[in-house]
């Protein structure tokens, strides 16, 4: 009787026993923490991301055919569990022809895909493809010796959030980049051209196109926002008055006006915009900024850099990273009408100053705070908020190819747009360097490690076994 219930007894505590277990299991799988411990948070999600992930209102399915031999497989494979993690609406499906080919090959077949090492980020009917080039920046120093390009930075998180985002959304954001006055064009690959952050925002769901305001009468329609980037000649009457409309109709607008100069007059050229800002409580100086504590070696002192900003969602973002303005003039606010706000968003050092003397510059010569000129701190930027929103900025250059790749240009001119777009709730997914952890030993350190593993360890376990063997024969 007494062996009857010590069975039972022990049945119930193994049927307990499994209970518990299970039920464990059963709350991990459901509510569990990841840490990402690697210094530059490669497996993290950033702020942009999570941001889109919760606005999620449909299900977006990710399809995932990589090879394991992929440098990238790994880090792609840890990304999409973070994603998976991040939102329930994130459906990730791994094409594994090793073990299901028949499902692997249909989904092939109906998504369209190509090549291996490949993403495919759908939802409902529209899907965006996702290639490994697309996910990396690779060395390809060391190919000189025979060797495979390495991978130097990993672009994954930036590259799946802009598909989701390019997918999930019912209709893009028009972004208009005027033309007729001498703009940067979004068309033109050169160094004085928009095709780098034209790209960029297309990345960003946004339809990005070429407008002219030129025989228009009528303010334009659909637009989120208009660009004008670097105009050389001035705005015509008639162009202004349709911009005026617009923004009384709750348009945005992002002006990147570098000084143009009269060389006959050795003077600013005007913009034609000067009605148009000053109803927004804006205006721009007829100067060329200096800021001799804010220069770059092998710059002209016209050249500066501007890591004094003043709060708002656009500056807050930058954390700190400058922004190279190339030839810029000031920008200064002016009493705004009823219902206009204006906030100034970045400005020189106390030591910059507005010059006014264009000749001596001109002239190569050596110029000096005078009476005559701005004293800084001298505004570079600065929004304005009424019926309509006007950004202003005392450079365009600052987006062009060449310089968007500096320091913050290229996140200062994307959030500008997010945020005359409505979308503040985008910021930069910078590319995360790949880290490569390495165990370096000298040739004592080997020995003392051969030593503990080939023998140490092995006697240990000897006599522990021993030791276990003498106390079960008492």
């Amino acid at each position: 009787m007494k062996k009857y219930f010590a069975g039972v007894n022990l049945g119930i505590a193994l049927l307990a026993a499994c209970a518990i277990v299970g039920a464990a299991n059963w709350l991990a799988q459901r509510h569990y923490g990841r840490w990402d411990v690697t210094r530059s948070r490669v497996y993290s999600l950033s702020d942009k991301s999570v941001s889109v992930l919760r606005g999620l209102d449909r299900e977006v399915a990710v399809y995932v055919l990589f090879d394991d031999r992929e440098p990238l497989a790994d880090n792609v494979g840890e990304l999409l569990k973070r994603y998976e993690a991040a939102s329930p609406r994130i459906r990730v499906v791994r094409l594994d022809p090793e073990k299901n080919l028949l499902q692997a090959r249909q989904l092939v077949e109906e998504l369209g895909i190509t090549q291996n090492n490949s993403l495919v980020v759908a939802c409902g009917d529209k899907k965006k493809f996702i290639y490994a080039a697309d996910m990396a920046e690779y060395d390809y120093s060391a190919m000189q010796f025979g060797q495979p390009p390495a991978v130097k930075a990993f672009k994954g998180e930036e590259a799946i959030t802009s598909a989701i985002l390019n997918v999930s959304e019912e209709r893009q954001a028009r972004v208009g980049f005027l033309t007729g006055h001498g703009e940067r064009s979004i068309t033109d690959p050169g160094p004085e051209g928009l095709t780098a952050v034209a790209e960029q925002l297309k990345k960003d769901n946004y339809a990005v196109e070429e407008m002219t305001l030129l025989g228009r009468t009528e303010p334009p329609e659909d637009y989120a926002l208009l660009v004008a980037m670097g105009p050389r000649a001035a705005f015509l009457p008639q162009e202004v008055e349709v911009l005026q409309r617009y923004l009384d109709e709750g348009g945005s607008v992002l002006l990147g006006l570098d000084p143009q100069f009269d060389m006959a007059k050795f003077a600013v050229a005007p913009t034609g915009l000067g009605t148009l800002l000053h109803e927004a409580g804006l205006a721009v100086g007829d100067d060329l900024v200096i800021d001799e504590g804010k220069t770059l070696p092998f710059f002209g002192p016209e050249v500066v850099y501007v890591d004094s900003y003043r709060s708002h969602p656009v500056t807050d973002n930058l954390r700190r990273l400058p922004v190279l303005l190339p030839i810029a003039r000031s920008v200064t606010t002016v009493p705004a009408p009823e219902g206009v706000k204006v906030q100034v968003l970045m400005e020189t050092s106390p030591d910059g100053w507005g010059e006014t003397d264009l000749k001596a510059l001109f002239q190569k010569r050596q110029v000096a705070k005078d009476p005559s000129d701005k004293r800084g701190p001298i505004p570079l930027a600065a929004v304005s908020e009424g019926k309509g929103k006007v950004f202003l900025v005392g450079n365009g250059s600052f987006a062009a190819n060449a310089h968007v790749p500096n320091l913050g240009n290229e996140q200062f001119f994307s959030q500008a747009v997010h945020y005359l777009a409505q979308r503040t709730a985008l910021i930069e997914v910078p590319p995360k360097p790949v880290e490569r952890v390495a165990l370096t030993l000298n040739a004592g350190q080997m020995r003392n490690a051969l030593v503990v593993v080939l023998l140490l360890m092995p006697a240990l376990a000897v006599a522990s076994g021993i030791f276990v063997w003498r106390m079960r024969r008492k």
